[in-house]
């Protein structure tokens, strides 16, 4: 088990990170501006889930493959960007139609949640940033050590889906606040969560 004294002294840095802006929460707070919260939802808890992979790999020691193997933590991190890239684009140059279907809604929900969940799990930064930060929270004294990272990374993936969703919230009011609804307003919007998803790409590619 962890001491409550322990669990504060992770608490407090653990959150100073999430609302720190990373490709994360850009990626949730561009889906509020351009789909509202609806949207949000399910983005983040596809991000969520991607968090889930990691805190897994770090748990399992897998994770030191990506720190230890520069090709391949490369690798993944082309394969992050490129997604990021592809979903930028798609947003960019997609044309705006009415959906009414009910299935054309679920498979919308199906989308945000696989496309939140690549973006985090596609992430090697993530995975390292795990690896480096969560063991230091862990008292071998208490005995399981990968029980504990495994229950320090989920506490963190439920802070920082707390943080992700509360900023694209955010997201939502200041677009309902600022645009009309409408056709043309939306197309805009997309435009702009495209490029949140581009700069997001090429960040990951040029300064990574």
């Amino acid at each position: 088990m962890i001491a409550f004294t322990q669990l504060i002294a992770f608490l407090i840095p653990t959150l100073a990170l999430n609302i720190t802006p990373g490709p994360d929460l850009l990626y949730v707070f561009g889906h509020g501006v351009s789909g509202g919260f609806r949207s949000v939802r399910y983005a983040a808890f596809g991000v969520w889930a991607g968090y889930l992979v990691h805190v897994l790999l770090v748990s399992l020691g897998v994770a030191t493959l990506l720190q230890r193997d520069p090709e391949t933590f490369k690798i993944v991190k082309m394969m992050g960007a490129c997604y990021l890239l592809w979903i930028g684009g798609s947003l960019i140059l997609k044309k705006k139609e009415p959906i009414t279907a009910t299935t054309e809604q679920r498979a919308s929900k199906v989308n945000l949640l696989r496309q939140g969940f690549l973006v985090s799990a596609l992430n090697p930064k993530v995975a390292v940033f795990f690896l480096a930060y969560l063991p230091q929270f862990v008292d071998t004294a208490k005995g399981r050590p990968a029980f504990q990272l495994a229950l320090l990374g989920f506490i963190f993936s439920i802070t920082a889906t707390t943080v992700n969703m509360s900023a694209g919230y955010f997201a939502d009011i200041l677009s309902r606040r600022f645009f009309n609804e409408g056709n043309k307003t939306q197309i805009i919007l997309d435009r702009i969560c495209g490029g949140v998803m581009i700069a997001l790409g090429l960040r990951l590619v040029l300064f990574s």
